[in-house]
């Protein structure tokens, strides 16, 4: 992935490389100088991590993947805000169906999870300001019938959502 400024001249400059045994980039959200990404791996799972344009890199979450789990989180939708990166994590294929929101601070500080559950069958989700925005299925029934969930999906707004301590994702 390379970087370069709107206005003016100038070559593009590459952004230091994820790691090698996460190969997809599945999405980013760039501020100013730093760019959140999220690395996904080939059997669900990946990475959030936060990157300045200078190459600088560390990693905000893991999330565990594995072929062999009967288990597979999918992690997306990351947003990047001023002090904080947010994200979805879900997991519909086995019970305890998870759907959540997380977070982690910037500075320093742990990883924190939405007091709030969503539908483990969201689709999408964005962070602007303290407004959660995300995509869940109209026909939550629907979802038990059909992988992946069919349409139509709902916008959801969520604002003032309350944090605490994120519980690990542990794979089985």
């Amino acid at each position: 992935m390379y970087w370069r400024p709107l206005h003016g001249s100038g070559p593009p400059h590459r952004l230091r490389p994820g790691p090698a045994f996460l190969p997809v980039v599945r999405d980013l959200d760039m501020r100013g100088r730093q760019v959140a990404l999220v690395y996904g791996g080939a059997w669900g799972g990946g990475q959030v991590r936060l990157t300045t344009i200078g190459g600088r890199s560390r990693v905000l979450s893991e999330v565990p993947g594995s072929g062999a789990a009967a288990i597979e989180y999918d992690v997306f939708g990351v947003s990047l805000l001023p002090g904080f990166a947010y994200w979805a994590v879900t997991q519909d294929d086995e019970p305890p169906e998870t759907g959540q929101l997380r977070r982690r601070p910037l500075a320093k500080g742990t990883e924190q999870a939405a007091l709030a559950r969503i539908s483990p069958h969201t689709a999408g989700f964005a962070q602007d300001g303290g407004v959660s925005y995300y995509l869940g299925p109209h026909d939550e029934a629907a979802c038990a019938l059909s992988r992946p969930c069919p349409g139509p999906y709902d916008l959801h707004r969520n604002t003032g959502l309350g944090f605490g301590r994120a519980a690990p994702l542990e794979l089985r």
